[in-house]
């Protein structure tokens, strides 16, 4: 049975602790680990490459202080269905307007496939791997929203940088 795998994040940087702070999670970006060992995800900036929005990144692209883990399995087919969407996300760019707009107003759609930010990019796929809809009270979808959403499925959590069981 495959796995997906999704990576929760920090940096030592002033970006990631005002992400943090702002959204009171415990990280400030999540990736989509491909089964090929890149990351996938929606980022405002990108401390190596500078490609914002959704991209293929090395595994390595950014020093993050924290890495945890979520491994989740599903079947053949719902992998194969989500990672096809995913591939689609590539290029499409950063949310940067829905961001800011989902702290001021309540119609935000943080389901629009025309932009992402990383948490959103994260909860759709796992959606589209046939996990139940994620229902949220927030207009947003923030790293630890995601987080606990993709844990309800997750068979192991880990850490990323030691590989040790969390």
């Amino acid at each position: 049975m495959p796995n997906l795998e999704l990576s929760f994040v920090t940096q030592r940087d002033l970006g990631s602790w005002a992400i943090r702070w702002f959204t009171h999670s415990d990280f400030s970006h999540v990736d989509i680990i491909t089964p090929d060992g890149y990351r996938i995800g929606a980022r405002s900036d990108c401390p190596v490459s500078g490609s914002a929005g959704v991209q293929k990144r090395a595994m390595n692209y950014a020093p993050f202080s924290r890495d945890v883990r979520l491994v989740i399995p599903c079947s053949p087919t719902e992998a194969d269905y989500a990672t096809d969407w995913l591939l689609d996300q590539l290029g499409k760019p950063y949310d940067k307007t829905g961001l800011f707009r989902s702290f001021l107003f309540d119609d935000v759609d943080w389901r629009n496939e025309d932009s992402w930010w990383c948490s959103e990019l994260a909860c759709v796929f796992l959606e589209k791997a046939s996990f139940p809809s994620c229902r949220t009270p927030a207009n947003r979808m923030a790293p630890n929203d995601t987080f606990i959403y993709g844990g309800c499925f997750a068979s192991r959590v880990y850490d990323g940088l030691t590989g040790r069981d969390l």
